[in-house]
């Protein structure tokens, strides 16, 4: 009898251990406006989003700050004879290797560490969506047309 009992209680605790979370305990909620914020200023003292033209060839990109990092919001297009995406260069960037890729950044830019890719990751909720959450809004072939 005793021995039923002990089982008994031990069910009934596992089984209230594994409900689910009260209604008052605070829950993650990505906002957007928070993580990418539009105005205001990131840790450089430049607008949270913009655009910089590359000195070495004219080009303008745009950024954006996400978090407390500034990433580049398209793709790069420095020619450096890599050859160019499927597409073009002007709407896709240029396929670089990893060497050409070293060199490709603007001034002041650098491709970024494991470090910095989980930082951004955790900026907008995991690496399990953070692909949904980064992509663009718009120029995507919908998976069910």
């Amino acid at each position: 009898m005793k021995t039923k009992f002990i089982l008994f209680t031990a069910f009934v605790s596992l089984l209230c251990a594994c409900s689910e979370d009260s209604p008052s305990e605070p829950k993650y909620v990505f906002d957007a406006n928070v993580v990418c914020p539009a105005e205001g200023t990131n840790a450089y003292g430049e607008p949270n989003r913009g655009s910089f033209t590359d000195e070495r060839d004219g080009q303008v990109y745009k950024y954006t700050t996400i978090g407390n990092q500034v990433w580049m919001a398209e793709n790069l297009n420095f020619d450096n004879g890599s050859p160019c995406a499927k597409e073009s260069c002007s709407e896709k960037g240029r396929e670089y290797t990893p060497m050409d890729a070293q060199n490709a950044c603007p001034n002041g830019w650098h491709l970024p560490t494991e470090i910095e890719w989980n930082i951004l990751f955790d900026n907008v909720g995991g690496i399990d969506i953070a692909a949904a959450r980064l992509k663009a809004t718009e120029g995507w072939t919908p998976l069910n047309p």
